[in-house]
């Protein structure tokens, strides 16, 4: 007779079930760990934002207050995955301020490396299959150039209407061989009229953000299925396509990297805190774009002076902007773009590094002891109070080196002085969604609808603008 000694361990977990399977939450870890490694780290928040979004696309019952993953259910996936760890990004300390030479060679040697081993290096070859996007503001009353007038005038007015700061989210993509694909506008309204959903060319995508009037990852996943991805079908461009754009992680989301992996879009993140003097877009498109869009502003304001005093409406914008985008955005310039940025041909050495200010790291040190009331609490309490169309207009002051008017002086050396101090904005920041501050911006979420879909009524192809509501 066989006698059993001892205990025979059963695997087992205590504690109730997960609400996902292991399986599923290793797919969740392996994309963590897979976009950060190609300069996509995402947040806590995004994390369990995706989650969210998992559990409700299973349609799996779970314990979450209103649907949403809590403090306990992250720390048991912290404890079930200890891959996985909590860490402060590089580019938030030193790096937001200057960016170095070597730096930006090391991020070209690591992209390279990366492309070599997943044998897609030769697609930067060729041109019409790297594109690159991205988001500026566009005011609808864009500042005024020199003017002429009677010699002796001691007031010079160019009159406007009210809204004459307010501004619109626009996003501009263009491949390294001068093909412009469409573009997407974001409105800051509440309801979209039929009158301003016509304004828009066809091709492009519409959304509105009543919020902040910025985009969201929602917005810049819609614009990837539904504009951008049928576009790259319609032209007949050969995939996978190489897709740069700025390494903001509030852009990525899970299921935009299922969406690009399944579509062939092979997403890189551009160096952080760079982008003035990485992204095409920035380096050769927009400031040419801008200087286009005040010219055609003023002469479309002087061919329209008798339609209520010459006042452009959004409904004005879209067809405008688009005439300036063909006029204005030529071969060349995205061409060059991509070639100054030594993106296409792939060349560090194209790059003007001395973009870069020559700054000892030392001297931009901060003992620990140290005390300064320009500190991010103080800037973001500071933005706020002033407002967003205040802080607009002296973000754009900012990146032109404009000026701001006599009133509004002091103010601006305050917002400049106190921005500077708090390491929030680099002294060349380009007016883009990530640069506001935590405290002006509010969280945007997608209402109704699950990413991929769009609660607009569906419109045949040439019909009418895609429109994504947030």
């Amino acid at each position: 007779m066989f006698q059993a000694k001892g205990k025979t361990r059963i695997p087992s977990k205590l504690g109730a079930p997960t609400v996902l399977t292991e399986e599923e939450e290793e797919i969740i870890v392996r994309w963590i760990i897979k976009i950060g490694r190609a300069g996509f780290p995402v947040t806590k928040d995004q994390v369990i934002s995706s989650v969210t979004k998992v559990v409700q696309k299973l349609n799996r019952p779970n314990p979450f207050k209103d649907g949403i993953p809590g403090r306990f259910w992250w720390e048991g996936f912290e404890r079930r995955h200890p891959q996985l760890s909590i860490r402060v990004p590089q580019n938030l300390t030193l790096s937001r301020a200057t960016v170095t030479e070597s730096q930006l060679r090391s991020w070209f040697a690591e992209v390279e490396d990366h492309l070599l081993r997943e044998g897609l290096f030769e697609i930067l070859q060729d041109p019409t299959r790297v594109f690159n996007a991205d988001e500026s503001a566009f005011f609808l009353n864009p500042k005024s150039s020199h003017v002429v007038v009677g010699r002796g005038e001691k007031n010079v007015y160019s009159i406007v209407n009210t809204d004459e700061k307010e501004c619109l989210t626009v996003l501009i993509n263009g491949s390294a061989g001068g093909s412009i694909a469409p573009s997407m506008v974001i409105f800051k309204n509440l309801r979209l009229s039929s009158e301003l959903t016509a304004s828009v060319p066809s091709d492009w995508g519409i959304g509105r953000s009543p919020e902040s009037g910025w985009m969201t990852a929602e917005h810049f996943y819609e614009y990837v299925a539904n504009v951008f991805e049928p576009w790259l079908t319609e032209q007949q461009i050969v995939r996978p396509i190489i897709f740069f754009v700025d390494g903001h992680s509030s852009h990525m989301t899970l299921h935009l990297s299922e969406l690009c992996e399944e579509k062939q879009i092979i997403l890189v993140a551009l160096y952080p805190n760079s982008t003035h003097i990485l992204q095409p877009c920035d380096v050769a498109v927009f400031r040419t774009l801008k200087a286009g869009w005040r010219d055609e502003r003023a002469s479309w304001r002087l061919e329209n002076m008798n339609m209520e005093g010459g006042r452009l409406k959004k409904t004005h914008f879209c067809g405008l902007l688009e005439k300036v985008i063909k006029k204005k955005v030529t071969p060349e310039i995205l061409k060059n773009g991509f070639r100054k940025t030594g993106l296409v041909p792939w060349n560090p050495d194209a790059i003007d590094y001395t973009k870069i200010p020559s700054i000892n790291e030392e001297s931009l040190s901060v003992p620990p002891d140290s005390v300064d009331v320009f500190d991010n609490d103080f800037f973001n309490k500071l933005e706020k109070a002033i407002g967003v169309s205040k802080v607009i207009e002296f973000r754009q002051c900012q990146a032109e080196k404009g000026s701001v008017s006599i009133e509004d002086t002091s103010l601006f050396s305050l917002w400049l002085k106190s921005s500077q101090k708090s390491n929030v904005i680099p002294p060349e920041a380009t007016l883009t969604t990530p640069l506001l501050s935590s405290a002006l911006i509010e969280n945007v979420t997608v209402v109704h609808e699950e990413p991929g879909q769009s609660t607009s009524t569906p419109n045949p192809r040439g019909m009418a603008p895609k429109v994504f509501w947030y």
